[in-house]
């Protein structure tokens, strides 16, 4: 079979994130080759998530059914100057052909991990662009801990032609939301945390996004990827959001130079003041024999002057997720938890700590 070299660079590429990462199980360690319909198709899985993704046409005159070392295989093809190279599979072994050399990778024949959504349920249709700039928005904020797995996920709530996409640890949160073409009026899901990666695989192109009881499947022209969901009770992730009524307008790049200053001399606590317009971050050791203190001029709405304290990972992870150059900041009380809105679609919260 003759391929041209960058066409297999770029398939190998989609199909990266899906191989190597679970190392207790050798297959996931490979790529698996396969004529369908007259086309080339690569599969790549790592257990919660698989993929499978249209190479090109197949010119062969035999059916392609090998299972290779990803490594191996990638390593190889991004050596090659040539601009196609010549497949010729067996059943031990893959050869590849060049203008000035041949190159024999072993192979296999054998059962591999592959893709079947036939029987899910459509759920909704998204462009592949919008959906992957969904993820980008909210996926600094996923949490970490492994004891309560539903918040190590991402959160899909359809409703009606609206898709929400919500992250939190439990100190922090993220919510996004934008326009699809639903099937249903409302579903709901969690899916496992290695779609913040494995999303960026699919077309830009129309996705359709369909489930079964376990899975969903996202299917663009080209690529079609599953994603094992998250079984447990989600948070109520809505009673959390704060009406707060006081806010300022700051610049989110002098927001974030002021926070590196100060959290040098205390790390993590930050102590914020709103006062007139301006806004000042302090940050000291317990003696007080260090301290950063920085002013930040700031746009403030008629409001109340508050003092309230923040965790500066979890500030950062929100202000690292926004794109926008300037951010409104919400905030009632001490106690409650800020809210910071880069525009009317997005909302980031940060819990506070008591100063």
């Amino acid at each position: 079979m003759k391929i041209k070299t960058e066409v297999l660079k770029r398939a190998l590429q989609r199909v990266k994130n899906f191989t190597g990462n679970n190392s207790l199980v050798e297959i996931f360690n490979h790529v698996y080759l396969k004529t369908e319909n007259s086309y080339l198709y690569l599969y790549a899985s790592d257990a919660p998530a698989s993929i499978k993704t249209k190479v090109c046409k197949a010119e062969s005159n035999k059916e392609v059914n090998s299972i290779v070392k990803s490594k191996r295989l990638v390593k190889l093809i991004n050596i090659i100057e040539d601009d196609e190279v010549n497949l010729s599979f067996g059943e031990d072994k893959l050869t590849l052909i060049t203008n000035n050399g041949e190159y024999l990778i072993p192979c296999f024949i054998g059962e591999f991990p592959t893709l079947d959504s036939n029987g899910a349920e459509k759920l909704f249709s998204i462009s592949g662009a919008k959906l992957k700039e969904n993820i980008i928005k909210v996926k600094n904020t996923i949490g970490k801990d492994e004891l309560r797995p539903i918040m190590t996920g991402v959160y899909f709530e359809i409703v009606e032609d609206k898709l929400n996409n919500i992250t939190t640890s439990g100190y922090e949160l993220s919510l996004t939301n934008c326009d699809i073409e639903a099937v249903v009026e409302k579903e709901s899901f969690v899916l496992s945390k290695e779609i913040t990666s494995n999303i960026f695989s699919l077309d830009n192109s129309l996705v359709e996004v369909m489930q079964d009881e376990r899975k969903v499947y996202f299917k663009s022209e080209n690529t079609e990827i599953e994603i094992i969901k998250i079984e447990g009770k989600t948070p109520p992730y809505y009673s959390v959001i704060p009406r707060n009524e006081d806010y300022i307008r700051i610049n989110k790049s002098e927001f974030k130079r002021a926070i590196n200053k100060v959290e040098l001399f205390m790390e993590e606590r930050i102590k914020a003041t709103i006062k007139d317009n301006t806004l000042y971050l302090e940050s000291n050791n317990e003696d007080k024999k260090l301290q950063g203190i920085e002013e930040i001029r700031i746009d403030k709405k008629e409001g109340k002057d508050i003092t309230f304290g923040f965790i500066n990972t979890y500030m950062s992870n929100v202000l690292n997720s926004i794109q926008e150059d300037y951010i409104y900041i919400y905030y009632s009380s001490p106690e409650r938890a800020i809210l910071i809105k880069p525009n009317d679609l997005d909302k980031h919260l940060v819990m506070p700590f008591k100063v």
